[in-house]
């Protein structure tokens, strides 16, 4: 789920909740069979759902570094601050993905400039 919200993070969206909604066609079902998009729900209740499911779906935390958690208005005030703020389109993750190749596999990684550490202890 993080994989497709932060793929299409760049995309305008005219309701913020299309933020969360407008992915569940990429979805498995397992997924999208948990969320049924209401647009009567406040933002913050589609929100905090969305998080919550990632975290229960997606154990390695991927939520707190794929999104930003700097709100603006009403959200920074309304929203539990382990909740992102989806509609932000702040790049934060550093990886590298491979959309789509007819010859090659998808693939997630780090630039070899910042997979290598020179002179640091560990």
């Amino acid at each position: 789920m993080t994989s497709v919200l932060s793929l299409t993070k760049i995309f305008k969206v005219s309701d913020p909740c299309d933020k969360i909604y407008g992915c569940l066609g990429l979805l498995p079902e397992s997924v999208s069979e948990i969320i049924q998009p209401d647009y009567r729900k406040p933002i913050t209740t589609v929100y905090t759902e969305a998080a919550q499911l990632i975290l229960e779906k997606e154990p390695n935390y991927s939520l707190f570094s794929n999104f930003s958690f700097q709100k603006a208005g009403l959200l920074k005030r309304l929203l539990p601050s382990w909740v992102p703020d989806f509609a932000s389109q702040r790049l934060l993750s550093y990886k590298n993905v491979r959309l789509w190749s007819s010859s090659k596999p998808t693939m997630m990684g780090f630039p070899r400039r910042i997979s290598s550490i020179d002179n640091c202890l560990w």
